[in-house]
């Protein structure tokens, strides 16, 4: 659940680019809206578009929050920086 936190920390972040937060918006967008490429009402192929988008978006999320986490080396739920860790010392 904590990670749900960092995810729209990751969102609100200018140094991520614009590329990596369009992929992942769009894909959840798509995920979303009742059109998709194959119809619902398609017995078993139209949830599987839907499927391959939801296994994207959880792959992609988890892989990018991780790598954004490490990165900022977040610590007691706060982003610190190396630059404010260094200031407060």
């Amino acid at each position: 659940m904590k990670n749900i936190k960092y995810f729209f920390e990751y969102l609100k972040d200018k140094e991520v680019s614009f590329f990596k937060k369009g992929l992942i918006l769009l894909s959840l967008l798509y995920f979303i809206l009742p059109t998709d490429i194959v119809p619902d009402f398609i017995i078993g192929l139209g949830w599987l578009d839907d499927a391959t988008v939801a296994a994207f978006i959880w792959n992609a999320v988890r892989s990018e929050v991780g790598a954004y986490i490490k990165s900022r080396k977040i610590a007691d739920g706060k982003v610190v920086n190396f630059e404010d860790k260094r200031k407060r010392k």
